[in-house]
């Protein structure tokens, strides 16, 4: 950490990076990620969505076993 700390505050600034130009007027793609960060730090709207998912994820895959579990024991009983 030390020598990184050197080199960013102590050293000569490298030419190339030298001639790169502040991104103080370019920060408009940073909105959407911190509209994101905002609504993803409000708890309730995103559990409630998260929450959402989960059950219609629980669902489709309890559905899903049931099923399943109804065409094995129809192919159990025809090769039996």
């Amino acid at each position: 950490m030390l020598w990184l700390y050197q080199r960013v505050f102590f050293l000569e600034v490298n030419p190339k990076v030298a001639k790169l130009s502040d991104m103080v007027s370019g920060n408009h793609y940073l909105v959407p990620l911190i509209i994101l960060v905002l609504w993803i730090g409000y708890i309730r709207t995103y559990s409630s969505l998260l929450c959402m998912l989960c059950r219609h994820l629980l669902e489709r895959v309890s559905t899903a076993g049931v099923q399943e579990a109804a065409a094995a024991k129809a192919i159990m009983e025809v090769i039996r």
